[in-house]
């Protein structure tokens, strides 16, 4: 018998193209990504009890599940047909040169066209087409930034013998959240501990004659802020109370020197909670991020 490592995972990605070597994703995590054959049960009169029969359709064969990876540094980022499956538009800054100075990201105003994943797993091949996602970054403070992207697509049931190929993994600097990180609301500044940024992807599945794919169909970006109550500062109440708009920016550099930034600047609370920890009251504020006068929910740089 020969077993199946978790740490021998290889994932290539590309948006709208066939993903080779090159698109490697550097994964944190070992993902999930096991087949779901579509299966129906028919039952014919006449013949006599316990005759329901099951049928597969092996061509309805879906994956779903979960891609974990640090965020890093680089121009562009190696995140980004990541990001592109996920609904998002890259837009890039350049010199006179022709040198990447700085990649935005941000969502698209209309459906994205799927992207496609190969997927090796310690010696197995499985291609994975018509894929969509939905994108979540987590800000916890003295950990990596880390994004998740929740995937869905189409693929066969069984893998195929392959070898794993020869990748170089992303070597960039690492970003994390460390107390000098920049977070600040509506340009005040709080003793943030955590950050959940989900953009809310509502993905939907076409299967049909000559259609195999999933779509991004519409998100609803959210923001959940963890922080100690500031007794000289309870605004988010006012906030709250009079649906009042704020931007959100959240700033972290690695020790190359790279910035990301993150920024949303039509936030506006849709929850509050508060609990006791170690003492001190700590509130979770909840943030839909709606458009702002650019059209933009939110925007992802990397400089």
């Amino acid at each position: 018998m020969a077993r199946i490592l978790t740490d021998r995972q290889v994932v290539l990605a590309k948006y709208n193209g066939s993903p080779a070597a090159d698109d490697v994703v550097t994964v944190s995590e070992w993902s999930s990504l096991s087949p779901k054959v579509k299966t129906t049960e028919v039952k014919e009169l006449g013949r006599g009890l316990g005759s329901t029969t099951n049928y597969a359709i092996a061509d309805w064969t879906t994956v779903e599940g979960t891609i974990t990876a640090l965020l890093r540094g680089g121009l562009p980022p190696k995140l980004a047909e990541m990001y592109k499956i996920c609904g998002l538009v890259e837009e890039d800054d350049t010199d006179s040169n022709g040198n990447i100075t700085a990649s935005h990201f941000y969502p698209a105003d209309t459906p994205v066209t799927a992207g496609n994943l190969i997927v090796y797993q310690d010696g197995l091949k499985r291609i994975i087409s018509g894929v969509a996602g939905s994108l979540k970054i987590s800000f916890a403070i003295g950990e990596p930034a880390k994004a998740s992207f929740d995937i869905k697509g189409f693929t066969d049931a069984e893998p195929v013998a392959e070898d794993n190929p020869a990748v170089t993994l992303d070597s960039n600097q690492i970003f994390i959240t460390e107390s000098i990180s920049a977070v600040t609301i509506g340009g005040d500044s709080f003793e943030v501990e955590s950050v959940d940024f989900d953009m809310g992807v509502d993905i939907k599945e076409i299967y049909a004659i000559g259609a195999k794919e999933y779509q991004i169909t519409d998100y609803k970006p959210t923001l959940n802020i963890k922080a100690y109550s500031d007794k000289t500062n309870q605004s988010h109440w006012t906030d709250i109370k009079n649906g009042n708009i704020k931007a959100v920016s959240i700033v972290l550099t690695n020790a190359a020197g790279n910035k990301f930034t993150f920024t949303a600047n039509a936030c506006k609370i849709t929850d509050i909670s508060e609990a006791d920890n170690s003492g001190n009251i700590e509130d979770t504020r909840t943030y839909l991020l709606e458009k702002d006068a650019n059209g933009k929910n939110f925007e992802i740089t990397y400089e």
